[in-house]
């Protein structure tokens, strides 16, 4: 049982997702290459595996985001949109807005539980023209 815990581990995190003893995840099916001028949102998602509550996540991040972009738990960054529309997820968080500088950025997002689980990983954005 150990060894399969061991690969599954090692499987998530060469697929692009971090994962602690704890069971937490956190990943993004996203693109983290971005175009200066042109609207993007960034879904970062936070779950555990064994399916187990809580589903209730506490985000927080570091690091140096796109100006232009915010995090935020709806997308409602979006120009022109006069309100939001969508209703916040418990187990995500987004960056989104219109990027107005080229060049890479690294965030570490981090997720917690209610159970004071956490997750942290480190993203790298790119704005090109």
């Amino acid at each position: 049982m150990a060894a399969f815990q061991k690969l599954a581990r090692l499987a998530l995190i060469a697929s692009g997702c971090a994962l602690l003893a704890s069971g937490i995840t956190l990943s993004t099916s996203d693109s983290l290459s971005l175009t200066k001028g042109v609207y993007a949102s960034i879904l970062f998602t936070a779950g555990n595996h064994s399916g187990a509550i809580p589903v209730l996540y506490h985000f927080s991040e570091s690091g140096n985001i796109p100006p232009g972009m915010i995090f935020e738990s709806n997308a409602c960054n979006k120009p022109g949109q006069p309100a939001c529309a969508s209703v916040a997820r418990a187990d995500g968080i987004f960056l989104d807005g219109v990027p107005s500088a080229e060049g890479p950025y690294t965030v570490t997002v981090t997720a917690k539980d209610s159970k004071g689980n956490r997750v942290s990983k480190r993203f790298t954005i790119t704005v090109r023209s």
